[in-house]
């Protein structure tokens, strides 16, 4: 009974020594995963900006296309 005492001991203490180890790895493991986690949010977000800026720009096109053929049409107005 001593011999299985002394052996659970050691064991606990070998558990004990696995799960500080565990421990460590797994604030590291939670580290990675956070510091990831807001690099993806941080190009989520200038997507979106690059995403906006893109609209813009086609609208601004859109209206520039449509302000010159208006401003055509003027000019063929008055010439007639």
């Amino acid at each position: 009974m001593e011999k299985r005492s002394i052996k659970m001991e050691e064991l606990k203490t070998e558990l004990d020594l696995y799960n500080k180890l565990l421990g460590v790895q797994r604030e590291e493991i939670e580290e990675c995963i956070n510091h990831m986690e807001e690099q993806a949010q941080e190009l989520i977000g200038l997507y979106a900006i690059g995403v906006k800026r893109e609209r813009e720009a086609a609208r601004a096109q859109a209206q520039a296309t449509t302000g010159d053929e208006e401003d055509e049409e003027e000019g063929e107005e008055a010439i007639v």
